[in-house]
């Protein structure tokens, strides 16, 4: 994702006639919404040989040319200048413009926005043509409003290296290396020679101009970290890695009821929606299919059959999704407090940020009972608090498994009563059996794979779908888990009572599918199990892994790193994988919760979870005195020890190997000491920066100095 700030597929370059002939860059613009690129109106005065102040009945319809400089063959084309938007400069205000492209490249995407409540400190980078079409950087820290009337930002960098706002950069989206989107667009320089000063049109003005902007202001699922790691595979019915296909099937009435749901009003129903179901039941799956349908840029390349139409929601009917796994409950506050442009950093205060906020807020969040250890209720009673928001303004739906260990389904009832509407999937009215053997013929029939018997022979197909379905029902996952398997091992099916050797649970569906891998079973397996303890992002690649996949094996040999990266390359479609940052190793976790669930069940969790508290203590350098050197320590180390220490019982298993053993040993300790060195204190963590997609431009500048008076003028 880190490409797609680094070369963004939003920024456009926009040509006026040279002088010899020829085409010039004037300036640069940025492509919103689904064919639409703003820029300067001064931009394309300049292009069009027009006098600034020009109002829009002499240039609406008139054509300009640009290209997307980081897409291939993306120009140049034709772009028409709309009389809605057009704001000639007038002192700080106005100076927009808003074309229309006749042709929108495939690759193109639309940019990122956000209208945080203040700008004031964020870092800022900006790619412009100051030297023609190849282009440069400027980079700087934006500051306060400036201005006759205080409706442009100032944008400064004292920085001796690094380009000046000049010529070139007008239009230019402005990226927030903070809040990784655009803010606003360059619009003036400051006029005293050597000045790196500039001023940029923020984003909220320019809504007040081009009020269709705001349908773009928002969170959006294509940009999302998760979007390709659990919202996409869900919708779509396939397991993590299946490049091809749709195989969504049904939930017709749940679609339906949460659709009109969010049809209404926000106010006229302000009752929770609980969507509940056992493990493997599809919840993620229908929960995922209504986030992806809403979202602006991927619901309407959704095939939908017209069945399913009828029951589709309202494009941007959701404002945020949010998969709860692995997360602390301030984690999933800081999220939603992103989408909603409020600032907050923990549950009390996105409550209190949200009364600033006039506009509806939809969240869909899953899987509260896989959070971080300890933050289930914690989460559930956030949003149980969300959905009595005095504003009457947000809309909660939440999906959780029936049978989790922390039962805080029974918590969101008791804590809202008759305002939780429960939407049981289980149920036989939420569930039409024909479906599941839909899905199942589709899974064996349609799914890639080479030239297995049952995409050969539909009569064939058919048949084995039907007897998946029945042993499956009413689980989709052991549907798609047995789908699997019998398109690497066919079955049998002149074997009298082959059925009955289909599984009919997640556990048997699992371990059936597990045998696949042969000799290499056992280590698949263990290496599994390991992850299956993963605490935040996941384990990182490495000796880490391989060292806790040890500490619970039977086995003398201890894994090596070489058998972490050969699952990786054999095992893919059962991990998921998240980038932690610049420089940090990749994390990986199992794609279902389900499967966290089964390979948990071996072996008693206290007992697990000592056994990997001696082994991530063990990583732990000693000082010459025999105190832990914490400074040196892994980061999964430092960050997650006390979580996997939390069980009663588990922090004193962690002291039992003498050659460890502390009296202040990290898990236990309330306070850092001189006795156990520079202890970091497990219990302060790293907030993960919200909207992780985008690594770029990272650089920090020192601090800036108040700006010298003067005047801002056009770029010219």
């Amino acid at each position: 994702m880190a490409q797609l700030a680094e070369r963004p597929p939003w920024l456009v370059r926009l040509y006026g006639r040279a002088a010899g002939g020829g085409r010039r860059v004037v300036g640069g613009g940025f492509l919103v919404g689904t064919d639409q690129v703003l820029t300067c109106a001064h931009v394309v005065t300049q292009i069009l040989g027009e006098k600034e102040t020009v109002q829009s009945g002499a240039v609406a319809g008139r054509r300009v040319l640009l290209d997307f400089p980081h897409l291939p063959a993306a120009g140049p084309l034709e772009a028409e200048v709309l009389a809605e938007g057009w704001a000639p400069l007038e002192e700080d205000y106005g100076d927009i413009a808003v074309l229309r492209l006749a042709h929108v490249p495939e690759s193109a995407v639309p940019a990122p926005l956000r209208r945080p409540p203040t700008l004031d400190g964020h870092r800022f980078s900006v790619h412009g043509f100051p030297l023609g079409p190849g282009g440069g950087y400027a980079t700087g820290i934006l500051r306060g409003r400036r201005g006759p009337h205080g409706r442009w930002v100032q944008m400064e960098d004292v920085k001796t290296e690094g380009a000046a706002i000049t010529e070139g950069f007008s239009g230019c989206p402005v990226w927030d290396v903070d809040l990784e989107a655009v803010v606003g667009t360059v619009v003036s320089k400051y006029q005293e020679e050597g000045a790196k000063i500039g001023s940029m049109i923020p984003v909220e003005e320019i809504e007040r101009v081009w009020m269709p902007l705001s349908a773009w202001v928002r969170w959006r699922l294509d940009l999302d970290p998760q979007a390709e790691t659990h919202w996409l595979p869900r919708a779509r019915g396939v397991p993590l890695g299946e490049s091809d296909g749709w195989f969504f099937i049904g939930r017709h009435r749940l679609l339906a009821e949460l659709s009109e749901w969010l049809r209404q009003p926000p106010g006229a129903d302000r009752s929770i929606r609980l969507i509940t179901g056992r493990a493997g039941s599809g919840k993620s799956a229908a929960l995922a299919r209504l986030v992806v349908l809403s979202d602006p840029v991927l619901g309407p390349e959704v095939p939908v059959a017209e069945p399913d139409r009828a029951v589709a929601p309202p494009l941007r009917a959701v404002d945020v999704a949010v998969h709860c796994r692995g997360k602390t409950a301030d984690q999933v506050a800081a999220e939603l407090a992103a989408a909603a442009d409020v600032l907050a950093a923990s549950t009390d205060e996105l409550m209190v940020a949200l009364r600033t906020r006039r506009r509806p807020f939809t969240v869909v969040v899953d899987a509260p009972e896989e959070a971080a250890s300890g933050h289930d209720r914690a989460i559930v009673s956030l949003l149980a608090k969300l959905a009595a928001h005095p504003s009457g303004q947000v809309r909660v739906a939440v999906g959780i498994r029936t049978g989790s260990r922390s039962a805080i389904g029974s918590l969101l009832v008791d804590l809202l009563g008759h305002r939780v509407v429960t939407l049981p999937l289980d149920d036989p009215e939420y569930l039409d059996r024909e479906d599941l053997i839909a899905y199942a013929f589709a899974r064996l029939h349609g799914a890639s794979g080479g030239d297995h018997p049952y995409r050969l022979d539909e009569e064939l197909a058919r048949s084995v779908a039907a007897a998946v379905a029945a042993r499956a029902d009413p689980l989709f996952l052991v549907a798609q888990l047995t789908c699997q398997a019998l398109i690497l091992q066919p079955v049998d099916t002149g074997r009298p009572g082959w059925e009955d050797h289909l599984p009919s649970d997640v556990d048997l569906a699992l371990g059936q599918y597990m045998e696949r891998f042969g000799d290499r079973e056992r280590t698949v397996r263990e290496l599994f199990t390991a992850l299956a303890y993963a605490e935040g992002g996941g384990l990182p690649e490495g000796a880490l892994w391989a060292d806790l996949a040890t500490a619970l094996s039977l086995r003398r040999i201890p894994y090596r790193e070489a058998d972490v990266y050969e699952v990786l390359e054999s095992a893919a479609s059962f991990l998921v994988e998240d980038q932690a940052g610049p420089g940090q190793p990749r994390r990986f976790q199992l794609f279902h919760g389900e499967m966290v669930a089964y390979f948990r069940s071996q072996r008693p969790e206290r007992e697990a979870q000592g056994l990997l508290c001696d082994a991530l203590l063990r990583r732990v350098p000693l000082h010459a005195d025999g105190t832990r050197d914490w400074s040196a320590a892994d980061w999964y180390v430092v960050n997650h020890l006390a979580s996997h220490a939390a069980l009663p019982g588990v922090s004193a298993a962690c002291s039992t190997t003498p050659a460890i053993s502390s009296p202040r040993s990290p898990a236990r300790c309330s306070a850092p000491s001189a006795a156990c060195g520079p202890c970091p204190r497990l219990a302060r963590r790293t907030r993960p920066r919200v909207t992780a997609w985008i690594a770029f431009a990272r650089a920090t500048a020192p601090p800036i100095s108040a700006s010298p008076p003067g005047r801002s003028a056009t770029i010219r």
